[in-house]
């Protein structure tokens, strides 16, 4: 089986343990009160679809660039995936508040700053 030749090691329990406590992780800068336990909910599952996107494209410390090569994160995930349908008003400013919680200050919305330039066929 594929499985067993791409992952001979896999334990199922303790990767599902490790999802489940990287996604605490990721919404415990929230603290929710008030509201039916239903709205608690909606609440809580529309926070975990704002995680689901953007998705970190850095891998051993460094990112594939527009130019095709790789180059260094400097310690700081490379964010892939950004999507701009009408998410500036909203999934944006998120973002920005939340990264600003997190340990070590890491902003999405700083990440596509500091890439290197695009090439000229992508530029307007």
């Amino acid at each position: 089986m594929v499985d067993e030749v791409d992952t001979p090691m896999f334990d199922f329990d303790a990767t599902l343990a490790a999802a489940q406590d990287a996604w605490v992780e990721s919404l415990s800068p929230f603290k929710v009160w008030g509201g039916t336990e239903d709205q608690q909910t909606r609440f809580a599952t529309a926070l975990y679809h704002t995680q689901l996107m953007p998705q970190i494209l850095s891998d051993e410390g460094q990112y594939p660039g527009f130019d095709g090569e790789n180059h260094p994160d400097e310690g700081q995930p490379y964010y892939s995936d950004f999507s701009l349908w009408d998410t500036y008003r909203t999934t944006h400013p998120l973002y920005t508040l939340v990264s600003l919680l997190r340990k070590g200050g890491n902003t999405i919305s700083q990440r596509p700053l500091n890439a290197p330039e695009p090439p000229t066929a992508y530029t307007t």
